[in-house]
């Protein structure tokens, strides 16, 4: 990177920061333009609770499609990528980014608007409304559990078929070594996953309660299309929480 980010400016010295802490100098600025303006890039928003750089590609170790930056809970503002495993806060970018020696550091250059273009927060943002989620019993939730469990060995299974063609032709796009891909369980999708899920004795109630298939007029369908690869997503527990995916033909 060739353009300098650093300035002059000492509006504020470091007593601002002993008085708020990292937490409130952290709530005073917004990572996806932090993130966006030190790479020259542009943020591409999604209809979930993290966005993306415009060229998906990972600022840390090159990888595309891997790198996302959460932004939800505006207090709790995280980036992290699915491939080299980097993550942290708007400090730890800056410092990956060279620009500091280490949160506090970090911290500090804001304060005195040492990196130019960055926008001071003056007012709260508002959370992400996420939708509405019913309560589970602790019988309901163990039986989402497994559909989710049954729905992730139904996805995986295509890749780890004898010279599998969905996982090789995802390592030659994204140069992903088949260990990474394996690591954080990439799935593909071959249709049909309502009939699998039947076989194992889900009911059709269960299915469309899971969000994984769509109830229709003649046959239930699959929430997600066919020949897409597949993405389980974890909560704090370690359970399944959703499934995203990410069609192949597109960039």
């Amino acid at each position: 990177m060739t353009t300098s980010y650093v300035s002059t400016n000492s509006t504020f010295d470091h007593s601002t920061l002993d008085e708020i802490g990292l937490e409130g100098v952290r709530s005073m600025y917004d990572l996806p333009e932090i993130v966006a303006l030190l790479l020259e890039n542009s943020i591409k928003p999604t209809q979930s609770n993290y966005c993306q750089l415009e060229d998906d590609i990972c600022p840390l170790c090159g990888h595309k499609g891997c790198f996302k930056i959460y932004h939800g809970d505006p207090d709790r503002q995280t980036y992290c990528c699915f491939s080299c495993d980097q993550r942290g806060d708007i400090f730890d970018f800056i410092v990956k980014m060279k620009l500091a020696k280490n949160p506090y550091d970090a911290a500090n250059k804001l304060l005195r608007g040492e990196l130019e273009g960055v926008t001071v927060i003056t007012s709260p943002k508002p959370k992400m409304i996420m939708p509405e989620t019913l309560e589970l019993t602790s019988e309901q939730f163990a039986r989402r559990q497994a559909l989710y469990l049954a729905a992730w060995e139904y996805y995986v299974e295509p890749m780890f078929e004898d010279r599998s063609t969905p996982l090789q032709s995802l390592m030659d796009k994204r140069k992903l070594s088949q260990n990474i891909l394996i690591e954080y369980d990439v799935g593909y999708s071959r249709g049909a996953l309502w009939r699998y899920l039947i076989e194992h004795e889900f009911t059709l109630e269960e299915m469309y309660a899971s969000g994984l298939v769509k109830e229709s007029p003649q046959t239930p369908r699959d929430f997600f299309p066919k020949d897409v690869y597949i993405f389980p997503h974890y909560d704090e527990t370690g359970a399944i929480c959703r499934f995203t995916f990410k069609d192949p033909e597109k960039n």
